[in-house]
């Protein structure tokens, strides 16, 4: 039976006006929906986003996380750095890229925090990496697209991608 969190329909996300689409593979959208933060006292949850670069396709094809070693609060998640270099390096060796980050909200929509915004700047500029720009992925508690903040980070700051079907 179809989740009711998500939508029938593949999640895609053009960037702008390059032609590049962001697209969100089913068992992605499972993993962000079974770690919603359903109640308050649960904690925040996340990891990375690994993805196969295809023409002007950037299909999301691993959600990573959470980890052991992560720490996680309600209101903060804050990754094991070490271990997300280690992801980083197991996936690229399976032919995906990192492309990103995604973490929980207890919102229904969910919206970044002058921290998330921070975060995600300062990771794509000490990033070594080839794109024009990070993902963050920020997963509320609404149904999916509704429920998700989805943006590209370079070096102008962050720009929020609308999903298109």
């Amino acid at each position: 039976m179809p989740s009711l969190w998500r939508c029938a329909m593949s999640l895609r996300y053009p960037i702008g006006l390059s032609g590049e689409v962001v697209e969100f593979s089913d068992g992605v959208l499972t993993h962000f929906e079974n770690h919603i933060q359903r109640r308050c006292w649960q904690c925040e949850a996340g990891g990375q986003l690994f993805a196969s670069l295809d023409r002007n396709i950037v299909h999301i094809a691993v959600a990573s996380g959470p980890r052991d070693k992560d720490f996680r609060a309600p209101f903060l998640y804050v990754p094991n750095k070490a271990e997300e270099r280690r992801e980083i390096a197991h996936f690229y060796r399976l032919g995906l890229h990192y492309v990103g980050d995604w973490h929980t909200h207890p919102q229904d929509i969910a919206q970044p925090s002058a921290l998330d915004l921070k975060t995600a700047k300062s990771t794509f500029l000490r990033s070594k990496h080839m794109l024009g720009g990070l993902l963050l992925v920020i997963v509320g508690r609404v149904k999916a697209p509704r429920g998700l903040f989805v943006s590209l980070t370079d070096y102008e700051g962050s720009h929020r991608l609308d999903a298109a079907w």
